[in-house]
């Protein structure tokens, strides 16, 4: 087993509670292009989450803990973290790459905001919660959230997964444009 040096996301975010636009999208790239590849070989993680993606010491993100992971199409009984599992996780209906995005799309929303778009402690009204009710627009938390930022953690954790990233592709595609929108509104700013 491999040796990694840092910490989780979910210990980043206890010390800090959020984390710049900038820094999360960066994460938001690790973390797809690592389900790029295990997507690529037929695998849903099926527990994407703060605990679950590791911060090396070069602020590179792995993806860790494939306990749920299990292949494309399967119907499992409840498995994931609650507070992050898709409406069709809960469900018990089949999961695909669209239910990794989900799960990646509510820690992107926690990453920005510092809290979770559905707060209630018990996970069985949270995931209700997942099932009925649409996230809150990340821009009622945090107003100055970049837009292209705002309509990613939307889409990303849109309920029904047809109105989803279909592909971690089609997400990498996205979070490289912001990202390269980010870096130009930066270099604009240093040289103002």
């Amino acid at each position: 087993m491999e040796y990694l040096e840092g910490g989780t996301l979910r210990e980043l975010l206890d010390s800090t509670r959020k984390i710049s636009p900038h820094l999360a999208i960066q994460y938001l790239l690790d973390a797809c292009s690592g389900l790029k590849i295990a997507h690529d070989h037929g695998i849903v993680h099926q527990d994407i989450n703060p605990s679950n993606l590791f911060i090396l010491t070069n602020d590179t993100v792995k993806i860790i803990d494939f306990g749920f992971a299990c292949p494309r199409g399967a119907e499992n009984f409840l498995t994931g973290t609650p507070f992050y599992m898709a409406p069709e996780q809960v469900e018990c209906l089949p999961v695909d790459e669209r239910t990794d995005i989900y799960c990646l799309g509510i820690t992107a929303f926690e990453m920005v905001t510092g809290k979770r778009p559905y707060p209630d402690k018990d996970g069985w009204t949270v995931m209700e919660m997942h099932v009925n009710q649409d996230i809150q627009d990340p821009a009622e938390v945090v107003p100055n959230i970049p837009e292209g930022l705002r309509k990613f953690i939307i889409k990303a954790c849109a309920r029904d997964p047809k109105r989803r990233f279909q592909s971690v592709t089609e997400a990498l595609e996205v979070l490289e444009f912001l990202a390269g929108e980010m870096n130009l509104r930066q270099k604009t700013a240093l040289a103002e």
